[in-house]
């Protein structure tokens, strides 16, 4: 056999070799682009939900505001117009509800719709009973207590319940697009798993034998990095922690429910307490907001939650030493003016001892009793 002809055999083979692989590789692509169609058609289905209950929340957080608002509104002409507007946002929601009720086609789904609906429904009453006091002059002042202590915390659980749906819809969307990229997912979750299990910890503080903590979480006692934030009067520094145990717990006065709620929890710890003979941790309230949130601001804030309550606040790369230690993270999101903002941001709160140790970690606030016993736990602690 000639080498021109065997030559030609070998170019043959290979066209034929490449048209096949071309032919394959087209019909992959067909299947994976119908495939494709109707993962983004299901997305889409489900990204109008997300859509839904983002809205919805949002209008819940505008609540949250206008509550603040009318815990420390005095003109019964501006509480009618807080009132007002508050009363629109509820009316929206009840449309969301409606139209979000027709859309449930799972258990899972069906399960956190109701969760939402028992959630908002106990927040409402409390709500009305408050607005109703809150209308009356000779009982305007148990409104307002009502709505600080009861009914915020309240709303705080109905937004928990709403960020539960959004992040359900926004999972099964997610879960559709996301096909493509399963087995490389799989191997960055064992390598997170495996740098998890492997990298050493110290060991937490722990607590004498017959002793439990209901919600917090003991920690290594590292110290605190040293700090200088700007508060009415002097600086904020170390040493004014030196003496007092402490919680601290970073937010923004504009918060619309997450921040007044846990503050109110703390602050009904540090009555108790101090009802009980012992003397309460401080509460120190970092603001994360530093443009809008002044010395000034943050006094006016801080006294609405106790006379041991200190506000403070410092420009952003200076809090980022006290943010990383912390764990704490947060993120601005954008409105329609260049101050109308609001933020996201890791709403869990500690406990720092007398001598400047961060000792306990609290999940965010749900459970005013649990906060309760596991701080009195904790200050009756030997500290190393």
């Amino acid at each position: 056999m000639s080498d021109r002809f065997v030559g030609v055999a070998l170019t043959l083979a290979f066209l034929v070799l490449i048209s096949i692989v071309g032919a394959v590789g087209y019909l992959g692509l067909m299947a994976m682009d119908g495939v494709h169609g109707a993962a983004q058609s299901i997305a889409m289905t489900e990204w109008r939900d997300v859509q839904l209950a983002s809205e919805a929340l949002e209008y819940s957080n505008q609540n949250g505001r206008i509550n603040m608002q009318l815990a420390v509104a005095t003109d019964q002409q501006e509480i009618q117009l807080l009132l007002s507007r508050r009363e629109e946002n509820s009316n929206r929601i009840s449309s969301i509800l409606a139209e979000l009720q027709f859309r449930v086609d799972s258990k899972k789904e069906e399960e956190l719709y109701d969760a939402v609906v028992e959630a908002r429904g106990v927040y409402v009453e409390s709500y009305r009973h408050a607005t109703q006091l809150l209308l009356t002059q000779t009982n305007a002042k148990e409104g307002q207590t009502l709505l600080l202590h009861t009914t915020l915390p309240l709303l705080s659980k109905n937004d928990v319940a709403w960020s539960n749906y959004v992040e359900f819809q926004k999972d099964e969307m997610n879960r559709h697009l996301r096909a493509k990229r399963t087995a490389l997912l799989a191997v960055l979750a064992g390598l997170a798993f495996g740098a998890w299990y492997l990298w050493p910890t110290p060991d937490p503080v722990t607590l004498p034998a017959g002793q439990t903590l209901a919600i917090a979480q003991l920690e290594p006692l590292a110290r605190l990095p040293a700090f200088s934030l700007e508060r009415s009067g002097a600086p904020l520094t170390n040493q004014d922690l030196r003496g007092r145990w402490a919680f601290v717990f970073f937010g923004y006065t504009n918060c619309p429910n997450a921040c007044p709620a846990t503050l109110g929890i703390l602050n009904h710890v540090q009555e108790t307490l101090r009802a009980q003979g012992l003397e309460p941790p401080r509460i120190v309230f970092v603001s994360l907001d530093p443009q809008r949130d002044s010395p000034a601001v943050l006094a006016r804030y801080a006294a609405a939650f106790g006379p041991d309550t200190i506000g403070a606040s410092a420009p952003e790369p200076t809090l980022d030493k006290l943010l990383s230690f912390f764990g704490v993270t947060y993120a601005r999101k954008a409105g329609p003016e260049r101050l109308d903002y609001t933020i996201d941001h890791t709403t869990n709160f500690f406990l720092v001892t007398p001598d400047g140790r961060w000792l306990a970690t609290f999940p965010p606030a749900e459970a005013p009793d649990a906060v309760l016993e596991d701080t009195r736990t904790l200050l009756r602690l030997r500290i190393p």
